[in-house]
């Protein structure tokens, strides 16, 4: 499940109210943005049911140090909403009642900016984690060179030059 999130071209948000521990853990570490309400509370959890965790120490050491990580999966410690916005998982920590307008606001935003660079840019985020620097700087510069020859681009640039905001359709 991790991968096919992460390798959606579309930013994917995790709204968490309650307890996101083990599997459900993993989940929220591979969407893109996390937004979790002050009552939310999260664990890698297996180490406590005596399970050696099936998911997710990828993704919570791309996050934290390697000791942290130590600290938090083998003593399957719970993180709170603050704790996680700390430690830069958590992307924003609201009130209950902020949860579906924050989630909103994120959602709106994206569908405001250029889709195609959008998704090739999750894909580079992705893609440093394995790739050598050269790498992916080349990889950058295809990408790049691709999304110039959008549609979107234009839009973008000529916008700028008219000082208005773009109106992009994807394309």
């Amino acid at each position: 499940c991790a991968s096919i999130i992460r390798g959606m071209k579309k930013p994917v948000i995790a709204a968490v109210n309650g307890a996101a521990f083990g599997a459900g853990f993993s989940l929220a570490l591979a969407c893109d943005i996390i937004i979790a309400t002050r009552e939310a509370k999260f664990s890698p959890a297996f180490i406590g049911i005596g399970l050696a965790p099936g998911c997710g120490t990828k993704l919570l050491t791309q996050v934290l140090s390697y000791q942290r990580a130590c600290e938090y999966i083998l003593m399957s410690k719970v993180i709170t909403a603050e704790e996680g916005y700390q430690l830069g998982f958590v992307n924003k920590v609201v009130d209950l009642e902020r949860l579906d307008e924050e989630v909103e606001g994120f959602v709106e935003k994206f569908k405001s900016l250029p889709s195609i660079a959008v998704g090739k840019a999750k894909m580079l985020i992705n893609k440093s984690y394995e790739n050598n620097l050269s790498m992916h700087f080349y990889l950058e510069n295809l990408t790049a060179s691709y999304t110039a020859g959008t549609k979107d681009f234009a839009e973008g640039v000529k916008a700028f030059v008219e000082k208005r905001k773009p109106i992009f359709k994807g394309e």
